[in-house]
């Protein structure tokens, strides 16, 4: 296979590419510091988006898997493993008996206490050194955004 002309000189050459080696490279930062407290990043994150969504009522996974991106197999997955841990807990939804709702453990509450000033403390290491992060961020937002609705059209 030949590579186009524009990345023939150097990879970093594909924002797409240079996306993907920053996330992983994030990625694993954030894993690192999750790590002493025992859960994954993408546990976090689930905790987290319970934790977020649930100030204003029922949280279901599929509300999970939406804000967050997670494919739903695997938030199911990562709720299973959650509530194996009592870090969160399922209960059937009064509406639809097929759809569980989630709720945050008082274990799960105090455990995500503790992560959050970790994962913050280093996001704003990771990105500190941008030049502008809020930029950055409004960047990002609007790529998700204007995207958003992709995979559910193919």
């Amino acid at each position: 296979m030949i590579f186009p002309d524009k990345y023939s000189d150097t990879s970093d050459a594909s924002t797409g590419f240079a996306l993907f080696k920053t996330y992983e490279l994030w990625s694993a930062s954030v894993k690192k510091v999750l790590l002493p407290i025992g859960i994954t990043h993408p546990q976090f994150t689930v905790m987290t988006v319970v934790s977020f969504l649930s100030r204003q009522g029922a949280v279901s996974q599929s509300d999970v898997s939406a804000m967050s991106r997670i494919d739903p197999m695997t938030v199911s997955t990562i709720v299973r493993n959650l509530e194996s841990r009592k870090l969160l807990v399922r209960h059937r939804n009064t509406h639809d008996t097929r759809a569980w709702d989630l709720s945050l453990t008082v274990e799960g509450g105090t455990l995500l206490d503790k992560a959050f000033p970790l994962v913050e403390a280093e996001n704003d290491r990771f990105f500190s050194v941008l030049d502008d992060e809020e930029c950055f961020r409004r960047q990002l937002l609007m790529l998700a955004d204007r995207f958003s609705g992709l995979d559910r059209q193919q």
